[in-house]
């Protein structure tokens, strides 16, 4: 705590430098029917030399030789004066400094003495909040804020000056905040805007995703660090899950059986006419006059051919069913068989089922007969009826989570009836 040298006894006011007598005979204000050597003053009788206090509270008043009484006459203020302002004993107020508290005492006005929080310290100087001094650049201006000291990053001659480090012009660097990058151009220092609480190793869907009215290149949104590609416009759902398959919308070509519904841009107009974009193919690897196509419709679906069919070809990132399938007499793992470059588990004459197996819930028809799931007789399943209803189908195929209308029938995902589902209405 600090004392300050205003004190009480400073704000007394001297009105006089010499005692006020007051007298003390019958026409005085100060006493009644006093004889010599006494003195009678407000009802009471006093001895000649006798003080005694005076009505105000602070003066000091006493009996003179001849009856009368004399008092002092200072000003009676009570308090501290502190920058021109009155207080009383006890008051509190705050500090000129803006963050201190003091109080005004019997002796005087005292303070607190805490360091005032937002004070900055630049260079070996101290800064109020709110102070603006020179950078120590030359070119530059510095402010004290709550955060700390922030200088602008006006390029001088020569380079720029951020946070008291000198920078060249073309030189990148770390922002403060940790995440960004900043870069010294010749009109200054700029930087990246990104939002911090992001992880740019983000594993992320590669479709497109609509964050606070912003349309983001993946499904994390901003939660990858990328950028916004632009506003989310339309009644499109990017979240969609498509066909991986060219189709074709007013015209337009899209990347996908979706066309624009998943908010994919297109990629140029529909000019082949030989082919059908929007074609639903099998997950199948197929051969047509000598060169292999990625799906069972070779190029009737616009595709373009990947390879020779003179070697055997097999795509690992096929998606396939979880059931045991049997081609040319061996047995493997998936509903591909080996187009997906699985090898055989052994032959196919084992008669052994397995009740664990994990089998899409589709109908699957297997020698003749229709199975509850995707495996067929492999989970142990038995039949629940003939294959008769729709025997140009194939229940092991991996199909695309999206509605899809064909011939004026909606079917529940992207392989239309071609997987043996069952249309869901009519589009």
């Amino acid at each position: 705590m600090k004392t300050r040298s205003t004190s009480q006894a400073a704000l007394f006011v001297s009105l006089a430098a010499s005692l006020l007598l007051v007298g003390c005979d019958s026409g005085s204000g100060g006493g009644d029917d006093g004889q010599a050597g006494t003195c009678d003053f407000e009802g009471e009788v006093f001895d000649a030399g006798e003080s005694f206090p005076a009505i105000d509270g602070c003066n000091t008043c006493s009996c003179e030789d001849d009856g009368s009484v004399s008092c002092t006459a200072m000003g009676c203020v009570e308090g501290c004066i502190d920058d021109g302002v009155e207080y009383d004993v006890g008051a509190s107020f705050p500090s000129p400094d803006g963050c201190n508290t003091c109080s005004c005492t019997e002796d005087g006005v005292v303070c607190t003495e805490i360091a005032c929080a937002g004070d900055c310290d630049y260079e070996g100087t101290s800064y109020q909040l709110g102070d603006s001094f020179p950078s120590s650049d030359g070119c530059n201006t510095c402010s004290c804020t709550e955060e700390g000291v922030a200088c602008t990053g006006i390029a001088c001659a020569g380079g720029c000056a951020f946070n008291g480090e000198h920078r060249e012009v073309g030189e990148t660097f770390p922002s403060p905040d940790g995440c960004n990058t900043c870069s010294c151009t010749e009109e200054g220092v700029g930087c990246t805007e990104i939002a911090c609480a992001c992880d740019p190793d983000a594993v992320c869907a590669q479709v497109l995703t609509c964050v606070d009215g912003l349309l983001y290149p993946t499904g994390c949104g901003p939660a990858n660090c990328d950028e916004p590609i632009g506003p989310c416009e339309g009644t499109c759902d990017p979240t969609l899950v498509c066909g991986q398959a060219l189709s074709c919308f007013g015209g337009l070509l899209y990347p996908s059986t979706c066309g624009p519904a998943n908010c994919d841009e297109p990629i140029g107009p529909c000019e082949v006419e030989e082919c059908d974009a929007a074609l639903v193919c099998t997950q199948v690897l197929t051969c047509v006059d000598g060169v292999i196509y990625p799906t069972g419709c070779g190029p009737a679906n616009c595709d373009g051919p990947i390879g020779d069919c003179s070697e055997p070809v097999c795509d690992p990132t096929l998606l396939c069913g979880d059931a045991l399938s049997c081609v040319d007499g061996l047995l493997y793992p998936t509903t591909c068989g080996p187009v997906n470059c699985d090898e055989p588990i052994g032959p196919c004459d084992s008669k052994e089922c397995d009740p664990t197996l994990v089998c899409p819930e589709i109908l699957s028809c297997v020698e003749g007969f229709l199975y509850p799931s995707g495996c067929g007789p492999a989970n142990c399943d038995e039949p629940i009826g003939a294959c008769g209803d729709n025997p140009g189908c194939d229940p092991s195929l991996a199909c695309g989570e999206a509605e899809t209308c064909i011939d004026g029938v909606l079917y529940p995902t992207t392989c239309g009836p071609a997987n043996c589902d069952a249309s869901i209405g009519g589009c």
